[in-house]
């Protein structure tokens, strides 16, 4: 049964039309690399709009992940047998390339016949006949070759070497080898490439966790609970999309990383009569807070994109969340007066969020964290200004970059003096605390998003 519903190919039944599955993937994949845009709304709008089974749309989600994760490999694996560029070739030969390396590479339970075959079909599918000898011929060389391929070597370019070894691009690469060493820096590229778990964080103001919990199982769904906060659990066989999930439509649950709460506890411990948070979309942290101080507290949230905001007034709609106010502002020109306990959730490069979004190996560029990290300090350069004496800043971003993290809080203590780091050994166990007392987990270690978190109080 399960080898039917992966490889949505039949070896006894001969067609000249590709799995469905197949075909939608190579289609995606060619949108994404023609236009860059985040994976999962190019994703997620072509299922919407087709009719796909169940166990069409969960193939289809695993190739495109899959291939996308793996694609820097896939690339130089196929530059060994591809005459030429594989740029040149047209997008959709490209994609039919990379989707069946990555089948035949990662995905053992396919046959290498059902992957050939319906590799020859799509370039027919896709009317790219004249090029189906050519794929046919790659893959069967790369299968006759696999085992004789090194890569390149370590001691000639290192960053080189793991870029290829673990699909990031170089300069990625490059980046961690000099923030973590190389030993750490193999570690968390290696982590990163796993397969994400979807973490659920249960609304405690609509329902309780077990009783959850009890949903899931009547729907067979397996789930554990978080590793630190009672309110998450993680679901161990989830099959097909979020939305299907009991209790979805009434907002029980929302998709969070249990990484993410720390932010919520932070600012429960530190909570004032208003609270503001700062470039708040999607609305995962402001909407957690609601349900951690049971609505009876003021909170304000902020965005520059009005799309953003109505994307977050729908999240929390569905929530039934009723005391969040958002208001459409600059977080780098705030509007309103000082405020006592804020927080800066800061756009940020995303490399703690591979694991789940391996598209931003592809989408990302270097020259993009001088723009990113120059947003970052403007937000918390105004913030300092506005914040009250005795009040209270967090500061979090998705990402493992150290100069997104602790050397940017590094600066802002330089230019603002009068605010300090507070330790948060008390609230939170000592293992999950610097020891220059922010917050931060990285996916080997804690088998999380990467994240970082950092409170600071302004001096009376």
């Amino acid at each position: 049964m399960m080898q039917t519903a992966l490889t949505g190919n039949s070896p006894a039944k001969k067609s000249h039309k590709a799995s469905p599955a197949r075909y939608a993937a190579v289609k995606i994949l060619a949108e994404f690399n023609r236009n860059l845009k985040p994976l999962n709304l190019i994703l997620h709008g072509y299922l919407r709009r087709t009719n796909l089974s169940r166990e069409d749309r969960a193939l289809a989600t695993e190739l495109v992940s899959g291939s996308v994760r793996w694609q820097i490999q896939s690339d130089w694996f196929l530059s060994q047998f591809v005459h030429g560029r594989l740029n040149q070739y047209p997008a959709e030969v490209q994609e039919i390339l990379r989707c069946s390396v990555y089948q035949l590479r990662h995905l053992e339970q396919i046959p290498d016949y059902a992957v050939l075959d319906e590799a020859v079909t799509l370039a027919r599918n896709f009317r790219q006949l004249k090029y189906a000898r050519l794929i046919n011929g790659v893959l069967r060389n790369y299968l006759r070759n696999q085992r004789r391929i090194r890569f390149p070597g370590l001691e000639e370019n290192l960053a080189y070497s793991l870029s290829v070894r673990y699909a990031f691009p170089e300069w990625m690469a490059a980046l961690f080898l000099e923030q973590y060493g190389r030993e750490r820096a193999e570690t968390i590229m290696a982590s990163m490439n796993e397969r994400p778990q979807t973490t659920l964080r249960i609304n405690t103001l609509k329902t309780g966790v077990e009783e959850y919990r009890k949903c899931l199982d009547e729907a067979g769904i397996l789930s554990d609970k978080g590793m630190i906060f009672p309110e998450y659990l993680r679901l161990l066989n989830l099959k097909g999309p979020i939305r299907d999930l009991p209790g979805y439509d009434h907002g029980l649950f929302s998709v969070q990383d249990e990484s993410a709460g720390f932010v919520g506890r932070l600012a429960m411990q530190n909570m004032r009569q208003r609270f503001v948070e700062i470039c708040v979309a999607p609305g995962g942290k402001i909407s957690h807070l609601a349900e951690l101080t049971a609505g009876q507290k003021m909170l304000a949230g902020l965005d520059l994109s009005w799309s953003r905001l109505r994307m977050v007034r729908d999240n929390l709609g569905r929530m039934d969340v009723k005391s969040v106010q958002l208001v459409r502002a600059d977080g780098t020109r705030l509007p309103f007066k000082p405020f006592d306990a804020g927080l800066i959730d800061a756009p940020c490069s995303g490399l703690g969020v591979i694991r789940k979004s391996p598209d931003i190996k592809i989408r990302r560029q270097p020259g993009d964290l001088n723009e990113i990290r120059e947003i970052q300090w403007q937000l918390l350069s105004e913030a300092g200004i506005v914040t009250n004496p005795g009040g209270i800043l967090i500061y979090s971003t998705c990402t493992i970059n150290r100069d997104e993290n602790e050397r940017m809080i590094e600066r802002f203590l330089r230019s603002f003096p009068t605010f300090s780091i507070e330790p948060q050994a008390k609230i939170f166990p000592e293992n999950w605390v610097s020891t220059g007392g922010w917050i931060e987990t990285v996916h080997h270690l804690d088998d999380m998003d990467g994240t970082y978190c950092v409170l600071l109080r302004k001096v009376k």
